[in-house]
């Protein structure tokens, strides 16, 4: 699944058009609305994004993460990834360290979050929180 470089929180124009075209691959009225049968089929297609059994820890993660940082967050976020299985070194050390930005790039590609920086902010922690299936 693709995440637009336009991520802004805001129902306008480009999401209902981006919308209709879905409900037409999808076979569904074409209405611009997240009606019931809409929602079912973007339900069944993110359900492969879900981590089941995930730490949950890391959905109450309100600041942005990087390089440098310390702290439980950094450990909570190494241990998401470590689960998730973008963070294969599995180190859980609390510091935000050139391991942990791998992780979380790879994070980033496989999700398709733009741009893959290392860089934990609103898009990313909004993606943790997609996979959690919060």
């Amino acid at each position: 699944m693709h995440q637009s470089r336009l991520t802004t929180g805001y129902f306008g124009a480009l999401t209902q058009a981006a919308l209709k075209k879905f409900q037409a691959t999808y076979n569904l009225p074409q209405t611009g609305i997240a009606d019931a049968a809409t929602r079912t089929a973007l339900d069944s297609i993110s359900g492969g994004w879900v981590v089941e059994g995930a730490p949950s820890d890391i959905a109450l993660l309100q600041n942005d993460l990087k390089r440098g940082d310390t702290g439980d967050t950094v450990g909570d976020l190494q241990e998401f990834l470590t689960f998730e299985g973008s963070y294969k070194d599995a180190i859980i050390s609390n510091y935000f360290g050139p391991l942990t930005h791998a992780g979380v790039k790879d994070f980033q590609t496989k999700y398709g979050v733009t741009p893959v920086s290392g860089y934990v902010g609103y898009k990313t922690r909004h993606t943790i929180q997609t996979v959690l299936g919060l």
